[in-house]
């Protein structure tokens, strides 16, 4: 009796270690199915739109590689697809050189030949091209613009009824509000830039603001009257309580046009003061911080007035 009534028992407790486990690998199929259904893969929108993208620099500005995401991010999910052209400006901004990038671009995209719907313009000389050869390149196509730091330039641009876009705020002053406030006691400043229109834009905004701070000595140094080495030793020779403000400025006397790396490298080894920056990159690499603009948000901006030109949700261009 005692043994039938073990077995009972033991028959019992299987049969529940049995419908316990039964529940498990329901729930843990459940999970695993719910797991799949979460993470598959997305299908691709249909591309039944191409737009072209006019960079006025190079892939390995260091601007492109946020406005590209941006601009992924925006026309991939509205069914538009792109093209890129660069007119790599920094390194090639002659007059020659600008003649020869017309040749270049009328040779391949006369007539709108590929099909754009739109051009999508980046920096200032993308910009500047747009403008002067709209009738014959871009005629009747719309056109938005995105990291300009010639507002002039923009204002320009916004007077014509097939142009939009969007100025690029370089945030010194909250740049300069940050650094004195964190420094106090330091009254020279001094902005290190060059004679791009960037450097130039870097440059004024910088002596528009010294009449509201005459307590302040305010200079600059223009790399592009000085070979790299003659930066080095007047970087090296600075006074103690000094803020640099590190500005655009990678050209040189000498023609060369140094990467962001090369340039950062060259300033923050070359002094001890607190150095700012009112552009995203350097501040993993000595800068001490700033205020700057986000790109890939500007360049999404600008893609999403372009997606929704080519969408038909506006009835008219300007917005």
């Amino acid at each position: 009796m005692k043994k039938r009534g073990f077995l009972r028992i033991a028959r019992g407790i299987f049969f529940l270690i049995g419908i316990v486990c039964f529940l498990i690998t329901l729930v843990m199929l459940a999970y695993q199915l719910y797991e799949k259904d979460s993470y598959r893969i997305e299908k691709p929108h249909q591309a039944d739109h191409k737009v072209l993208f006019l960079c006025s620099y190079d892939p390995m500005y260091y601007t492109y590689k946020y406005q590209i995401e941006g601009l992924k991010a925006e026309l991939y999910s509205n069914g538009i697809e792109f093209d890129v052209v660069y007119m790599d400006t920094k390194n090639f901004r002659s007059d020659d050189d600008l003649k020869e990038f017309y040749h270049f671009f009328k040779q391949r995209y006369d007539r709108n030949n590929k099909g754009f719907e739109g051009i999508l313009l980046g920096d200032d000389d993308a910009l500047t091209f747009a403008i002067d050869h709209q009738k014959e390149l871009f005629d009747g196509l719309p056109m938005v613009f995105f990291g300009i730091n010639d507002l002039g330039l923009a204002h320009k641009a916004e007077r014509n009824p097939y142009i939009t876009g969007f100025y690029e705020n370089n945030f010194l002053n909250q740049t300069f509000l940050t650094a004195i406030s964190l420094f106090p006691d330091y009254k020279n400043l001094i902005a290190i830039h060059d004679d791009s229109i960037a450097g130039k834009a870097d440059m004024e905004q910088f002596y528009a603001i010294k009449n509201e701070y005459p307590e302040y000595s305010f200079d600059d140094i223009d790399t592009s009257l000085l070979t790299k080495r003659e930066v080095i030793e007047t970087l090296r020779v600075i006074p103690s309580d000094t803020i640099l403000f590190y500005m655009t400025c990678y050209n040189d006397s000498l023609g060369y046009v140094h990467s962001l790396y090369d340039t950062t490298s060259t300033i923050v080894n070359s002094t001890d003061v607190p150095i700012f920056r009112n552009y995203s990159d350097g501040r993993d690499a000595g800068v001490l911080g700033g205020t700057y603009m986000d790109f890939y948000t500007q360049a999404k901006d600008a893609a999403h007035i372009m997606s929704d030109v080519i969408n038909k949700k506006y009835g008219h261009f300007k917005v």
